[in-house]
């Protein structure tokens, strides 16, 4: 039997906003994100506890090469695209053990900037996740982009109220056009200036 010891991208599909790639004590593939972000989170009971971001380019499920069952739920934040990691186990290719520690270390990394500072710069750090792309550049994003407030509340560890307005001073929203229809009562009241003075007296 042959065994598959290379990252190998097959089986990409879209996960939509607010869907959920894995489910905590599932079993299946080690997924790689391509674009988009998911949260990890835990949950005990009715307690729901964020673990860690995962973004463009990191392993979601690495344990189930260790022959585990998925530890947390993953569901994307954002519109989100996934592929397939086709690895057996472990010991079939021990890059993957390197890239899961360094990803370990920087997602630390990343809820520590996400929980502590200001709320501004919190939420800054937190557009610099969602604008990364697998290239290593940065991608624009506008406001119907963006997670659902509740989403941005918890994973900066705010509340709704305060992310609507630091949020509207980041990313202003698109100011509504002016309408430039006149109202009937104006455009009367007009007309009839208009032919009063185009009667002769």
């Amino acid at each position: 039997m042959n065994s598959i010891s290379h990252d190998v991208a097959v089986s990409a599909i879209s996960i939509k906003r607010g869907e959920t790639l894995t489910f905590a004590g599932g079993v299946g593939p080690v997924w790689r994100v391509t674009q988009g972000v998911f949260k990890l989170e835990s949950y005990e009971g009715e307690n729901c506890a964020l673990i860690q971001l995962a973004k463009p380019g990191d392993l979601v499920g690495v344990e189930v090469l260790c022959h585990k069952a998925y530890a947390y739920t993953v569901r994307a934040i954002v519109d989100a695209k996934v592929e397939v990691h086709l690895a057996s186990h472990a010991h079939s290719d021990p890059s993957i053990l390197v890239q899961a520690f360094l990803q370990q270390q920087r997602q630390t990394f990343d809820m520590y900037k996400l929980r502590t500072g200001s709320i501004s710069t919190r939420l800054s750090y937190l557009m610099s996740l969602l604008k990364y792309r697998l290239d290593g550049l940065e991608e624009s994003i506008q406001r119907t982009d963006l997670p659902i407030l509740k989403d941005i509340a918890k994973i900066i560890d705010s509340t709704v109220e305060t992310v609507c307005r630091d949020l509207n001073e980041l990313i202003p929203a698109r100011p509504q056009a002016k309408s430039k229809k006149k109202s009937i009562a104006t455009w009367s009241h007009a007309a009839k200036d208009s032919l009063a003075s185009a009667i002769p007296a």
